[in-house]
């Protein structure tokens, strides 16, 4: 007896690891089951940019393509913390947990740097993987150009140079943004070029006071310095600092950033 045919239920959709379900085979609650095929991204990956796929350090894990891919059926780009994005073979040594020294923040710009690129093959490989997502639909060049924008002088690299912590928040801040103007009518390439040119966004998230990301001590990380830039030595020394930001992931860096299929 065939049990898919009692009460005129529909068959449970299933998938072999390199078959590709396209988002019109799916049942009406396939945002449940969806397993999407990696393999099918980074064939997209490949059309689109006529590279190698990325390695699987710089592809993001199992469960973040499938809730990114599930919010690109949808023409969105969802809201991702830093805590989600996640490489699918991170390097070992970001993996290790928290120093012995209670409070010591293990993340540097190079961990970060390498999270941003996770990030954005990721999305790359999810868009160019549903191109009926046409608000989404946007160029490798496109997303290079505004992360270059955001490492140049006038926003990351500004001098006083901003504190890790406040640079990963502000980067997620802004993709909240990003997200709030697609769901408004703007497509992404419209959406990337205003948010990289709104200055009084990035005034007030990188310099004006946030209660969440400003209460770190920038001594505590050499990388928050620059050379010929002191360490900011402003607040009040019997304010108490929270424990800054743990960034223990793969991320993109400080320099010019070219995000890329390779190693």
């Amino acid at each position: 007896m065939d049990l898919h045919m009692v009460a005129g239920r529909k068959p449970r959709a299933t998938s072999l690891p390199h078959e590709h379900i396209s988002p019109s085979d799916l049942p009406e609650d396939h945002e449940h089951i969806l397993h999407v095929s990696r393999a099918h991204l980074e064939d997209c990956w490949k059309s689109h940019t006529q590279l190698p796929a990325p390695p699987l350090s710089q592809q993001g894990c199992t469960r973040l393509i499938n809730d990114l891919y599930k919010c690109v059926l949808h023409n969105d780009v969802g809201t991702f913390p830093c805590s989600e994005i996640i490489a699918e073979s991170p390097d070992i040594s970001d993996c290790l947990p928290r120093s012995d020294l209670e409070g010591e923040a293990t993340g540097t710009h190079e961990s970060w740097a390498k999270q941003i690129t996770v990030w954005c093959n990721t999305l790359l490989m999810c868009i160019w993987a549903n191109p009926n997502a046409s608000k989404l639909q946007i160029t490798k060049k496109q997303l290079d150009d505004f992360y270059h924008q955001l490492m140049g002088n006038h926003i990351y690299k500004s001098s006083p140079l901003p504190p890790l912590r406040r640079i990963a928040t502000s980067e997620r801040r802004c993709w909240q943004q990003i997200r709030e103007l697609v769901h408004q009518g703007f497509s992404l390439g419209e959406s990337l070029a205003k948010m990289g040119n709104n200055s009084l966004f990035w005034q007030r998230e990188l310099r004006e006071h946030h209660p969440y990301n400003d209460a770190v001590d920038d001594t505590s990380d050499p990388d928050n310095t620059a050379d010929g830039i002191a360490p900011n030595r402003e607040w009040p020394p019997s304010r108490k600092r929270r424990r800054p930001l743990l960034l223990t992931h793969p991320s993109v860096g400080m320099g010019q950033i070219t995000i890329t299929g390779t190693a």
